[in-house]
C-alpha cells in the first residue's frame, strides 16, 4: 500500500514541476516578445527564434544583440493614468 502512495505522490510532485517549468518557459516568451517590441525589434521574430532554439542559446544571443536601454523611450503603462 505504501508504494501506491508513494507513486502517486512522485507523479504529482513531477507533474507540478513540468507546470512550474512550463510556466517559466511561456512567461520567458512573453518577456522577450514584449521587450523586444520596447526596443523596437520585432517581437514576434524573437520570441519564435527563442522558442525554437530552445529558449537558452536563443535567450543568450537576444541578450548579446538587443539594443541598448538609453535608445528606448518606456512607459509605464500605470504611471500615466489621472
Amino acid at each position: 500500500m505504501s508504494d501506491l502512495v508513494i507513486g502517486i505522490l512522485g507523479i504529482g510532485i513531477s507533474a507540478v514541476v513540468i507546470i512550474a517549468i512550463l510556466f517559466g518557459l511561456v512567461k520567458l516568451e512573453i518577456w522577450v516578445y514584449d521587450d523586444a517590441n520596447r526596443r523596437r525589434m520585432h517581437g514576434g521574430i524573437w520570441a519564435f527564434f527563442v522558442l525554437m532554439t530552445t529558449f537558452i542559446p536563443g535567450l543568450l544571443i537576444y541578450l548579446l544583440v538587443r539594443k541598448s536601454t538609453n535608445k528606448v523611450n518606456y512607459h509605464h503603462p500605470k504611471k500615466n493614468r489621472f
